[in-house]
């Protein structure tokens, strides 16, 4: 389930082939395909080349282009000062001016809820597929698999069988299909909470003063060790996983970008 993608220089798709409308004129016959909003210095800069790539089912283009400096970089007049940013849980970010700005994480809890769902699904199916192939082996039917934490108890034959990749139409690749679909979704919501933060931050303040948070430290497990265990395990996760949605080392980066 690796990320596809492909690059064409600009011989293959010259600039031409964006016109100024929104849409792409595809090489070959393959025909064309809406765009976005291209930026108003587009006519101005050089098409260097041209990269698709495949996430979540769905494909996107990007383009690498040569532009005057004057055109990338602008400077906004009315900039304030400074602001102070406060990422936290409860919300994306809090401004020092007091302004709030909030994620929406109904959306993200509802497609982890999927993903949780559809992952006890894929378990079940390929407990079931595991247990048709021991019945079939008088080696393995006669060794204790009954799980996932067995496969390495398969015979060499049997495991292979087990791993190779499936066919278009077995049920297993539907369901981590759906699941590699649900965390497309997941990525886009919190990339785009991110973009929306940093770009709005950059527009109207001349510096952006964040904390040096310690996020490897603030989001490791509370499991502990064998010969300490951990307390609270599950609600530390649960406030991990809350604190990720914010991306906060996305926003730190953006904001160096």
């Amino acid at each position: 389930y690796a990320k596809r993608s492909f690059k064409l220089s600009n011989a293959t798709l010259q600039q031409k082939s964006i016109t100024s409308n929104g849409y792409i004129e595809l090489p070959g016959n393959l025909g064309k395909s809406k765009l976005g909003d291209l930026p108003e210095w587009w006519d101005r800069c050089r098409l260097l080349n041209t990269t698709f790539s495949e996430q979540g089912g769905k494909w996107y283009v990007s383009f690498t282009v040569e532009c005057q400096p004057e055109d990338y970089y602008r400077y906004h007049p009315k900039r304030q000062r400074a602001v102070g940013v406060d990422v936290g849980i409860h919300k994306m970010a809090a401004l020092s001016n007091g302004e709030l700005v909030k994620l929406d994480r109904r959306r993200l809890k509802h497609l982890q809820n999927r993903v949780d769902q559809l992952q006890k699904k894929l378990g079940v199916y390929r407990v079931k597929a595991l247990k048709v192939i021991v019945n079939r082996c008088s080696k393995c039917s006669e060794k204790s698999i009954n799980g996932m934490n067995d496969i390495r108890k398969l015979c060499h034959a049997c495991y292979g069988e087990f791993r190779k990749k499936p066919g278009r139409n077995n049920k297993g690749v539907k369901l981590q299909h759906s699941i590699n679909n649900a965390r497309s979704k997941m990525i886009a919501i919190r990339e785009n909470g991110a973009h929306q933060l940093t770009a709005s931050l950059v527009k109207r303040f001349e510096i952006v003063v964040i904390e040096d948070l310690k996020i490897k430290n603030m989001t490791a497990s509370a499991k502990g060790t064998e010969e300490k265990q951990g307390a609270m395990v599950k609600q530390k996760s649960g406030l991990n996983r809350e604190f990720l949605n914010v991306s906060p080392y996305r926003i730190r980066s953006q904001l160096k970008y």
